[in-house]
């Protein structure tokens, strides 16, 4: 699950192709994104310019599971994985099936996020493995794993690379704050034990903070980048029916 903020770069005026389908793009505002699970799993809105936050559903029942996402500013859309295959989701909140990844094992990934260069990074935590897949519609490699990357990160509930630190993923994992190492996969910890519940959900905004979103609590986390310490943002204000896993 990753909760991305709308305001990474406004992407109004892109030009995309028109070999197929497209929908609205993501604007600049003060909207960040979540994909979660409420009955089926969706994609949420979340509010910031509200007191508190509220978080409410852009799409009904879908019936495509659009987990592991990471927003493009390239051009505006939300990419992510669904057991091998890339979807698109546009700013209503409709997920466009774009076919078959080559190279990439049919198996869930729980995470997900783009890198400053537009491609999509997924996870695989039974293998501890991250892989680079190319989702530029014009490039001789579009829709192929163009990378992969081992690591020692285990198990982690969302990751986000930084803006201005290209070869940086951070991450939550247990009660751990991670920083991961995209050149070797080291993976070091920032933070351990914090006093905290599962982060499903982190992001990272185009000044370079980090934040993240409490499961079950519905709390949003500020995080210090250098040592981990997390500063409460308070309760998020749920309107949908059922919390989101």
């Amino acid at each position: 699950i990753e909760l991305i903020p709308a305001d990474y770069g406004d992407t109004r005026g892109v030009t995309v192709s028109p070999s197929f389908s497209v929908g609205p793009t993501f604007i600049c505002d003060a909207t960040f994104y979540v994909s979660g699970q409420d009955g089926t799993i969706d994609l949420h809105e979340l509010n910031r310019s509200t007191t508190p936050f509220d978080i409410s559903r852009v799409n009904l029942n879908s019936g495509v599971n659009i987990d592991a996402i990471g927003i493009r500013r390239q051009d505006g859309y939300i990419y992510g994985s669904n057991n091998g295959n890339l979807l698109r989701i546009d700013s209503d909140g409709a997920a466009t099936d774009l076919g078959r990844i080559y190279q990439l094992p049919n198996v869930t990934y729980n995470a997900a996020a783009v890198d400053v260069d537009g491609y999509l990074w997924v996870y695989r935590e039974s293998n501890s493995k991250f892989y680079r897949i190319d989702v530029d519609f014009s490039s001789s490699t579009y829709r192929e794993v163009v990378d992969s990357l081992s690591s020692n990160a285990g198990s982690l509930e969302d990751f986000v690379f930084h803006p201005y630190q290209q070869n940086s993923v951070y991450a939550y994992s247990g009660s751990d704050v991670k920083q991961v190492n995209m050149l070797s996969g080291l993976t070091t910890s920032i933070a351990s034990n914090q006093s905290r519940g599962d982060l499903e959900a982190m992001f990272i905004d185009p000044a370079g903070n980090l934040f993240g979103y409490e499961d079950g609590t519905g709390v949003l986390w500020k995080f210090d980048i250098n040592t981990g310490e997390g500063i409460n943002l308070g309760n998020v204000n749920n309107s949908i029916s059922d919390p989101i896993d």
